[in-house]
């Protein structure tokens, strides 16, 4: 297989795609407010994507498993998550995590040639991160005085 394909075309086109299907879905369900969407989405795949890299660092040292390079990691990290999560958006709650979960899992063990126990500890891995994080976050607003208690 074509090196380029799987390292950067197919992760760009994942991130394309998947803001073409946020915009679709803003336009549905929030019609000319879908500005604010996009900007929440952009935001949000930056923030994801870095947390994202740290659970890959994590999980690698652990498992010993490789995610690859920093540039290559957050391009199929940022693929992986903006597109998983735009298809989601699409689909009614339950099925939506359904679709948005199969495709992840699916898209980690290609991309990545990962192994399904280690998609499942990079998930866990994620989790833990992700949870220190909205936990570090609400910490300093409510010491800021942004968010009461």
């Amino acid at each position: 297989m074509d090196y380029s394909l799987t390292e950067r075309k197919i992760p760009i086109g994942l991130i394309i795609g998947g803001e073409l299907l946020f915009v679709v879905a803003g336009l549905i369900q929030f019609g000319s407010k879908v500005g604010l969407l996009l900007a929440y989405v952009g935001i949000s795949t930056v923030v994801g994507t870095l947390l994202m890299l740290m659970a890959a660092y994590v999980t690698a040292a652990i498992c010993k498993v490789s995610f690859g390079d920093l540039l290559s990691a957050a391009l199929k990290l940022a693929g992986i998550y903006i597109f998983s999560a735009a298809l989601g958006a699409f689909l009614p709650s339950g099925f939506g995590f359904l679709v948005r979960t199969t495709t992840f899992v699916i898209l980690m063990m290609w991309l990545f040639d990962l192994e399904l126990t280690y998609v499942i500890a990079f998930t866990a891995v994620n989790f833990v991160v992700s949870l220190l994080a909205t936990f570090a976050i609400a910490a300093v607003l409510v010491e800021s005085g942004a968010v009461t208690r």
